[in-house]
């Protein structure tokens, strides 16, 4: 193959990784999801903000690296596609490159076509370089090491070693440490195959170690003051305890945990798959049933073969498969994300491995065209597999519609505006705002939120009121135009903090409210925060409404407490009645005391009366 033919070959594989990474956003993924939003709106803003830290507490715990460079993307294009996924884009796109440089430094131009072909295309790839989180960001800063280690090893006898490439090399490594805690098993890949040399590559061994030395030192001293930083906070890994099962359950003597996660990692290129729906079609195998039979057959190669270069993919590949054999869920292509380069060379080297012995066991068949054929089949195969299944199947399965506010999204592209838009959702947490803000074009919205079970919202306005299907009786999502509302014209009970109680009954089990803000309402400052916030944040809402069921006597009973709408959304002149169903007592009750309450103080807001409370008569 000329040098030529090479360079289109190759250059036309990262082009299509790129095509396929930047198109059709508003498909798939099908809204934004928790975590990138968290990432984007809340953990890189940290650094927007000038915050710049070696590693955030935020969301049980995040290296800094991926953050800096995504201020950068916010920076440039704000917060949508570009803003928030651009650097997931770019580090996918380079991954496919890098994936082509190292695969023919260790082996040749077809093998690395074949394996740069199927990261362009696969699932794998495509799902994490097209979300705006930090795991594609470490196959970048490990296939950049690996590449500069093997520049780094001589290729011939009476060639010398490059000190300096394996520096580099260990400075790269080094860096991956700040981008995903899946860096941590890098320097044991080199750890254990500098232990394969010292039994089995005596020669090659002498001449190397003290580069590999260097690599490893110089990883450590740049990796250093994070270890020093985590060690000073260790709370703020919550997240690596989170997913430890399996070891927990071994340290207590029951192994069946980790049995059972090494049959299903095992098995995740050939039959089965990550369950985790945010991340795969549950139980989706990487590859297809021919890529599966190749992937293993590439493995039974290097395993015959013994060679360096095959025997460091193989320990690449099981260090990166360990985390899902020791964290959950099992086969996590998130936690093996360390395995997704060596997981596409071994079917490309199967395929050379047959090519170069039908050239030399028959003659009579052509090997190049063989390989090919074998070439244009497998690919195309999971490039069908890959585009479909991300595009089609992933995005309709109902529950990744639900993560991803797909019902919100799709309703925000039919919404003539801006407008007011009222949302529906269970206000556990607000990236359902968010969601529909970044789904919404242009600027002007006006977005409250309010849950369906407990209140509705009435606007002096004309809007648009959208309701998810996850909250719709028949489960489809619903789409409702209202004409806004005359303001009641009744003053009611002001509350210090805005709110005024303008009508309370209690009818057997159930109390209805209707309250307004005719100028606004004054509350506490409740920032973003990141899912889940930092140990040291206070997710509690600040507002509530209490219902105290009373005796004769005025001693408390029972209480429920209950808030329909979150009141951060609501403008001047809205107003909303909520209806909730008490926790009746078996005794004679007199009254049902109604009023406002901070749960992250548990103070009493008063009325301007100066009261705390309104008594309604049971």
């Amino acid at each position: 193959m000329s040098r030529r033919t090479e360079w289109m070959l190759a250059v036309g594989v990262v082009l299509l990784a790129l095509l396929l990474r930047v198109v059709g956003h508003q498909h798939a993924p099908n809204g934004w999801r928790d975590d990138e939003l968290s990432n984007a709106l809340v953990v890189s803003q940290h650094v927007l903000n000038g915050e710049i830290r070696l590693y955030y507490d935020d969301a049980s715990g995040h290296e800094g690296l991926y953050h800096w460079l995504q201020a950068g993307t916010m920076a440039l294009f704000g917060p949508g596609v570009w803003g928030i996924r651009g650097v997931s884009i770019l580090a996918g796109t380079a991954s496919v490159a890098l994936t082509y440089a190292l695969t023919r430094r260790l082996y040749d131009v077809p093998t690395a076509l074949i394996a740069a072909l199927l990261l362009a295309v696969s699932f794998w790839g495509l799902m994490y370089s097209r979300s705006g989180q930090r795991h594609v960001l470490v196959t970048v800063t490990t296939l950049t090491s690996f590449l500069l280690l093997w520049q780094a090893m001589p290729s011939a006898e009476n060639e010398e070693p490059d000190p300096r490439l394996f520096a580099l090399a260990g400075a790269a490594m080094g860096l991956g440490f700040y981008t995903y805690f899946a860096s941590r098993g890098v320097p044991l890949i080199v750890l254990a195959w500098g232990g394969y040399l010292a039994v089995w590559q005596r020669d090659l061994f002498r001449r190397v170690w003290r580069g590999l030395a260097l690599m490893l030192g110089t990883a450590f001293l740049l990796a250093l003051p994070l270890m020093v930083t985590l060690a000073q906070q260790p709370e703020a890994e919550a997240r690596v305890a989170e997913l430890a099962k399996p070891i927990y359950d071994a340290r207590d003597g029951d192994f069946s945990t980790v049995a059972a996660y090494t049959r299903i990692t095992l098995s995740m290129f050939t039959h089965d798959g990550d369950s985790e729906v945010l991340y795969n079609v549950p139980g989706r195998p990487v590859f297809g049933v021919f890529g599966g039979i190749l992937f293993w057959a590439g493995v039974l190669v290097a395993l015959r073969t013994f060679e360096p270069r095959a025997m460091f993919l193989l320990l690449w590949l099981g260090a990166g498969l360990a985390p899902g054999v020791l964290s959950v869920p099992a086969a996590s292509l998130g936690h093996n994300i360390l395995a997704q380069t060596p997981a596409m060379i071994m079917p490309a080297l199967a395929l050379r491995s047959g090519a170069e012995w039908l050239s030399t066991h028959r003659p009579q068949i052509n090997g190049s065209g063989f390989l090919l054929g074998a070439t244009l089949l497998l690919g195309g195969w999971e490039a069908g597999r890959g585009i479909y299944d991300y595009w089609i199947r992933w995005p309709a399965d109902g529950f990744n519609r639900v993560l991803h506010h797909s019902d919100l999204h799709e309703a925000a592209q039919i919404i003539d505006g801006p407008q007011d838009v009222v949302i529906a959702g269970f206000l556990n947490e607000r990236w359902d705002q968010q969601a529909m803000r970044l789904s919404l074009p242009g600027e002007g919205w006006r977005i409250r939120a309010f849950d369906p079970r407990l209140a509705e919202l009435i606007l002096t306005k004309p809007h648009v009121v959208v309701v998810p299907g996850y909250l719709a009786a028949d489960g489809s999502p619903r789409i409702r135009y209202v004409p806004g509302s005359e303001f009641p014209a009744a003053e009611g009970i002001p509350f210090s903090n805005g709110l005024h109680l303008l009508t309370a009954s209690v009818r057997g089990a159930s109390a209805t409210t209707l309250w307004c803000t005719p100028e606004g309402i004054d509350l506490p400052p409740y920032p973003l925060l990141s899912k889940p916030p930092a140990p040291d944040e206070d997710a509690t809402p600040r507002l509530r409404i209490f219902h105290h069921i009373v005796d004769e006597t005025g001693a408390f009973i029972t209480a429920t407490d209950a808030l329909g709408v979150d009141p951060y959304t609501l403008f001047p002149g809205d107003c909303f009645r909520q209806t909730v169903t008490l926790d009746r007592p078996p005794q004679p009750t007199e009254a049902v005391i109604i009023g406002l309450y901070d749960p992250a103080t548990g103070m009493r807001i008063e009325t301007v009366g100066g009261l705390t409370g309104v008594a309604v008569e049971d």
